[in-house]
């Protein structure tokens, strides 16, 4: 025996979902790109160089410090600075050999010397000398380490943004496709019934 013809009038038919729908999709990954930009922003300020200037021969050092720069090349290359703790000990700064340069408030400033690894945190005495002669000190500034860690996340975040946006407008793409397939099929079956 064979099944009753169904009634076309009361089979429900699926429409398909339009093509606009693809626009829809990508526009996710168009909207993530404005916060990245602004993410992306963050972390470049993370590695950049913050100089605090040094206003008198006491210079207050924070765990994070790690270079002296002065206002020119031709100090970085003379100057021979010298720390001294509040017990007296007196810690030699080597001598930089990088030529590191940077920008801060529109003024460039070039690396004298690193600090050593060992030096505390705390207040000392500094003193530079070049040319034979003692150098005011508001030539030279202290600059604090990179936040590797802070530029590492908000790195990780500038690209991981798009890519789950781009993720989701996928998952629509495919939502789509399937749904426009299924009702393709479903107009192609029901054409066939009204073959009959």
């Amino acid at each position: 025996m064979s099944e009753p013809a169904a009634d076309l009038a009361t089979t429900a038919t699926r429409r398909r979902p339009s093509r606009a729908w693809y626009v829809v999709a990508f526009v996710p990954f168009l909207l993530s790109l404005i916060p990245a930009y602004f993410l992306g922003e963050a972390a470049a300020d993370k590695v950049a160089v913050e100089l605090t200037p040094v206003t008198s021969r006491a210079v207050d050092l924070q765990s994070d410090d790690r270079s002296i720069y002065a206002t020119s090349h031709e100090l970085s290359e003379q100057a021979h600075c010298t720390l001294r703790s509040v017990t007296g000990a007196a810690i030699q700064l080597d001598h930089s050999v990088s030529h590191l340069s940077t920008e801060q408030d529109g003024r460039t400033w070039y690396r004298v010397a690193a600090l050593p690894d060992n030096v505390d945190t705390g207040t000392y005495l500094f003193r530079c000398r070049a040319g034979g002669s003692a150098v005011d000190p508001t030539s030279f500034a202290v600059s604090a380490a990179p936040r590797w860690g802070q530029f590492a996340l908000l790195l990780l975040a500038t690209f991981g943004v798009p890519v789950a946006a781009a993720v989701f407008g996928l998952l629509i793409v495919v939502a789509i496709v399937v749904l426009r397939r299924r009702a393709e099929r479903e107009e192609r079956s029901l054409s066939a019934l009204q073959l009959e």
